[in-house]
């Protein structure tokens, strides 16, 4: 039935030890349109359904980050979420006296679901009548980029080292 929907909100925070703690605000609709209707403000009819979610730990001289985040958007089918997302950063490390190593790894993914493009049609006849038919295309994005940086001090001089990748999808 399109005039239901379920959903659920769960916001919860957690402090296991000085270093490692959770916080997260999760909300879900099932059906974004009865959400709109239901909406008492115009500004409650055109809000985002929100999630977040982040994990923190520190491990020795890393801190180690996991989480990301979701959004959904009254009446429409669009979904963004930047998830799963990690990170690990570093204190500089010394391996001797005279150098030092401060490492850094990032990992981002992006996505998007249902874009709203209605600019793109899918054409085809339909058996029955031989009429032909047109069809808004959905179109979903995903982009992933990483990045390791591995900067090295060697007494005075800092070599600044780093690598990057980056993948886009377009599917239409």
């Amino acid at each position: 039935n399109s005039d239901r929907t379920i959903g659920f909100n769960w916001a919860h925070s957690q402090q296991f030890s000085q270093s490692s703690s959770l916080n997260m605000n999760l909300n879900y609709s099932s059906n974004t349109t009865v959400y709109q209707q239901d909406a008492l403000t115009v500004a409650q009819a055109l809000a985002a359904i929100s999630s977040q979610l982040a994990l923190q730990q520190k491990l020795g001289p890393f801190n180690v980050t996991v989480g990301g985040s979701r959004s959904q958007y009254a009446g429409r089918a669009l979904v963004n979420q930047d998830f799963p997302n990690f990170s690990l950063t570093a204190q500089p490390i010394n391996l001797a006296s005279w150098l030092a190593w401060t490492p850094s790894l990032s990992v981002d993914n992006n996505q998007a679901f249902n874009l709203d493009n209605n600019s793109i049609f899918r054409f085809s006849t339909d058996p029955s009548t031989g009429k032909v038919v047109s069809t808004p295309v959905t179109e979903n994005t995903r982009t992933t980029s990483a990045q390791f940086q591995t900067p090295l001090r060697i007494g005075r001089f800092e070599l600044n080292n780093s690598f990057r990748y980056n993948d886009q999808l377009n599917d239409l």
